[in-house]
């Protein structure tokens, strides 16, 4: 069709040469600076807010990479905003002229570098902003130049990624020569699908992603129209062609869409729509619309920090009776009558499932050489005993200590049970201890450490399931579900339940298929649906927990599976469960702080205890027998401690396993290259 429209109107005649063309009474309109008034519509180059793109901010404290930074729109917006500046390019002439307007505008350290970025001669994580804009097309193998754009970033970057969109890409098909789908223009066409698996194996993880781009589709179309009439060669790069002054046809065009743009609620007022991601206006203007999105490599998902605050929040619930009541309640023994929140764990544990494949199974797949796996591997363990230990180990000291000391009322049980539980715990058997201490003898304080003991075991053993199934993982995991689906679970059974560990882990592996969008639950969107569902699955589950369940076979299955259906909603993180307000912020404030409230909330519980126990005894005023008085004395004791514990020994405990980890990486694997340079 495309073809049939050219041969109408720019008929090819070889008799007589073409007249010139008339005049054009219009004044002149640079398609250019339309294309930018255009994806200023759409969210771009927020001077206000320092948005690159909406949700896309670059503050002085950034460091900027610009791979195949052309002209450098996405450069000079970073120096505006004051962050230090990397530009790559594999053109000499545009480096080098984008250095000189960078370095007449800033005073901050910068970069420019020409490569073709296979590899970067550049350190791991040196940039906390990375932009790679209309580049991918042209990259012969783009996994490999992905590994090095992930090696860039450092922890907690975002990348702003973009491709042409397909659609855009076959209409050209029709009218551009051939030489527009070779090197070195584009030799890649990404569907939605292709392009976020691409991003996603590279183990980045897509915030957001939205197509736009109308303008520069048809802009293109009109541009090899007009070369095509005027017999103009159509050889070498294309971008470098779209200079003024422009063929009419597309100032024609441009002027069209101004004039459209100006009108009131017009096709491009859509700055409240979201992130969208055009072509970069001014430097890649011979791409079209990109189907991409903004990519992070930042681990935390709000919407699972929702879930794991209601989790945590759970676990507290039931253990209220008997830690921190020791006398019954009768209002609680009523709500577990007909709800027990004890599942709280089973949903850890297939939150933790989905965060672990997410981020690992990408990095293992990776890997070509046994020492790479082994690096992988032993990296991934030593973030996870930086994450972990440290917090648990420090809480099993202070339990023992209290039970030493702070013991009077005998609420900390007997040292010799509290050595056991925290040799148990140290070693990471706590949960094999616990099934064998079930109803026979006494545990210790430290009880609700089998199920970290078991998440454990899980870290420990989940990297080498990758390497000795490989392509094949799933099929192990789907026996380990189905296996566990229908089964009695004994004591024993039900300290080693790994089924809503391997769902979890499915739900990741399925995430990165085109499938996983096709199913996104939309229908949440409405008002109060997410909310009414997250209310309706959790009674569900509760009602499943109660002990008239006990002996049925299926019992935990279910709740594994609930539990998945929790975390697949919330891994779209798209607020479908609870909408954002003042609500939502605590939850999450509380999800963040769940590991540490779930080790502290039993030796608070206990020391509330043992505080009215010594009040008594001292003949003085005591909120025994008024549980909303004990109940706001523990929630306040937990919430300070688990602050404490968060910002003193989980963060900085973190933060130095990482720094191991990218040192240990950085010594191995430092870039062999002429002027290599680290920033």
């Amino acid at each position: 069709m495309i073809r049939a429209l050219v041969r109408r109107f720019f008929p090819e005649t070889k008799a007589e040469p073409r007249p010139a063309p008339l005049p054009v009474e219009q004044s002149r309109v640079s398609p250019r600076e339309v294309g930018l008034h255009d994806a200023m519509h759409d969210g771009w180059f927020s001077g206000d807010s320092g948005e690159l793109l909406k949700g896309f901010a670059i503050t002085a404290d950034d460091t900027l990479l610009d791979v195949g930074c052309g002209e450098g729109v996405a450069t000079l917006f970073a120096v505006r905003q004051g962050a230090s500046v990397i530009f790559t390019d594999s053109e000499h002439d545009k480096v080098r002229e984008l250095a000189r307007q960078v370095a007449a505008q800033s005073d901050q350290p910068n970069l420019g570098l020409v490569s073709n970025s296979l590899p970067l001669p550049l350190a791991d994580g040196c940039a906390s902003k990375v932009v790679c804009m209309e580049v991918l097309e042209h990259i012969d193998q783009p996994e490999p130049f992905m590994a090095e754009l992930v090696r860039m970033g450092r922890p907690g970057a975002q990348y702003l990624l973009s491709v042409p969109s397909p659609v855009g890409e076959h209409l050209q098909k029709g009218i551009a020569p051939a030489s527009y789908f070779q090197s070195p223009n584009h030799v890649q066409i990404f569907t939605p699908e292709r392009f976020a698996a691409l991003v996603e194996d590279a183990g980045l993880v897509i915030e957001h992603r939205q197509a736009t781009g109308f303008f520069w589709v048809m802009g293109m179309i009109f541009f090899w129209a007009s070369e095509r009439a005027a017999g103009r060669d159509l050889g070498g790069a294309v971008r470098d062609r779209i200079q003024a002054p422009y063929p009419p046809l597309m100032e024609s065009w441009a002027k069209t869409w101004q004039d459209l743009l100006a009108q009131p609620d017009a096709v491009g007022d859509q700055a409240d729509a979201g992130p969208v991601h055009a072509q970069e206006p001014g430097d890649h203007c011979s791409k079209t619309s990109c189907p991409g999105g903004r990519m992070s490599n930042e681990k935390r998902i709000m919407d699972i920090e929702l879930l794991r605050g209601i989790a945590v929040l759970g676990v507290l619930f039931h253990h209220l009776q008997d830690s921190l009541f020791a006398a019954a309640v009768p209002l609680l023994q009523t709500i577990t009558l007909y709800c027990q929140p004890w599942w709280g764990v089973d949903l850890f544990f297939a939150i933790s499932g989905f965060v672990i494949a997410r981020s690992l199974i990408p990095a293992m797949r990776r890997c070509t050489t046994r020492r790479e796996y082994w690096q992988q591997t032993r990296n991934f363990w030593l973030r996870r005993a930086f994450r972990l230990l440290p917090s648990a180990w420090l809480w099993l000291a202070l339990m023992l200590l209290a039970c030493l000391f702070l013991n009077r009322s005998g609420a900390f049980g007997t040292l010799h049970a509290n050595l056991q539980a925290t040799l148990a715990g140290v070693a990471q058997y706590a949960n094999f201890r616990f099934a064998d201490s079930f109803y026979r003898y006494e545990y210790g304080t430290s009880f609700v450490y089998w199920s970290l003991s078991l998440e454990e075991q899980f870290y420990l053993l989940f990297p080498l399931m990758i390497v000795l199934f490989r392509k094949h993982l799933v099929w192990p995991l789907l026996a380990l579900v189905a296996v566990q689906l229908f089964t009695l679970r004994t004591p024993i059974l039900m300290v080693v339940r790994t089924d809503a560990l391997a769902l979890g882990v499915l739900l990741a592996m399925w995430s990165t298929q085109p499938s996983y969008l096709r199913w996104e639950p939309t229908f949440l969107r409405r008002p109060w649906a997410g909310v009414a569902a997250l209310i309706t699955v959790s009674l569900l589950l509760g009602f499943m927990a109660t002990d008239r369940f006990t002996f049925t076979q299926y019992r935990i299955g279910v709740i594994a599976v609930l539990c998945a259906m929790l975390v697949w909603i919330a891994s779209y993180n798209r607020d479908y469960l609870l909408p954002r307000g003042v609500f939502k912020h605590l939850m999450t404030w509380v999800g963040s702080r769940s590991y540490g409230i779930y080790l502290i909330h039993i030796p608070a519980y206990l020391l509330v205890r043992e505080f009215i126990f010594r009040l008594q005894a001292a003949g003085l005023p005591s909120p025994a027998g008024h549980p909303i008085l004990m109940l706001l004395m523990a929630g306040g004791l937990i919430v300070l401690l688990s602050e404490l514990n968060y910002r003193y020994i989980e963060m900085p405990m973190r933060n130095r396993g990482a720094s191991l980890v990218k040192r240990l990486g950085t010594s191995r694997t430092a870039v062999s290259s002429s002027g290599a340079t680290s920033c």
